[in-house]
Order: C-alpha cells, then structure tokens, then sequence
C-alpha cells in the first residue's frame, strides 16, 4: 500500500515529536521543549519529498546501469567466442548459470574470462602525459 505525501508527513511528523518527547521527559513535562527540536508537517513533507525525487533518480540510474551492464555481458561473451571452442563455451555457460543472474555478474564473469584468454586490455582513455599538456 502506497501512502500519500500528506499522510506520510503526519506520520513521519508524529513519529519524530513523539521520540523527541519521549526521550526527554523532563522537558516535555515543563513544556520547555525548544522549538527547533519539534518538527511540522510542512518540514517532514518537504524532507519526504527530497528523498523520493533522490530516489526517484537512484532508481532510473540503476535500471539504466543494469541495462548496460548487460549490454556489456553480451558484448564481451560474443567476443569470448573467439577465444574459446563450442564445448568450452558450453562449459562456461553453465558456470555462469550458478551465479546471481543480475547483469553485473554476468558482464564481470565474461570480462574475467576474456581477461584469462587474453583477449580483454585496459586502456586508459587518456595517457598521464596527455593529461599533462591539456593543462598547460
């Protein structure tokens, strides 16, 4: 069940002053609470909202991650086939088929392997001496 902003303000707002409260029962007996401690609805709902819209984005950028990500496994294990024979393909799909099938293991897997053939090098976009001269 999905809460609207309103309702969840109220109870993010009761459930703040109520710890606070709580947690300082001398002062909420003489009523000597400082403000700033006790929050309202239009604090927590503008808190609340901060957080979905940060979600929001997190959450696209996940999805768009995996999907490159597995863009990325596919990519390296048609390259893989260059290196290895039917059969040793073969075995390394069922390796693969034990681990998480979230498209990180399986663009990790297939890099580690094209790195044990040797068919996977590092290079770097821009050499340190390049870097150099751009900032001089």
């Amino acid at each position: 069940m999905k809460l609207d902003l309103d309702t969840r303000a109220r109870r993010a707002t009761s459930r703040k002053n109520n710890k606070v409260r709580r947690d300082l029962p001398l002062l909420d007996a003489t009523g000597t609470i400082p403000d700033e401690w006790i929050t309202d609805e239009d604090e927590q709902r503008q808190r609340l909202y901060r957080l979905d819209v940060a979600w929001y984005w997190k959450h696209r950028d996940l999805k768009r991650l995996g999907v490159w990500n597995a863009s990325l496994a596919g990519r390296w294990r048609e390259a893989a086939k260059r290196f290895y024979t039917p059969e040793q393909m073969a075995e390394l799909d069922k390796r693969r088929a034990i681990l998480p099938r979230d498209p990180v293991y399986a663009a990790d897997f297939w890099q580690q392997r094209l790195r044990e053939a040797g068919g996977y090098k590092y290079e770097p976009l821009y050499s340190l001496t390049e870097i150099k001269e751009q900032s001089d």
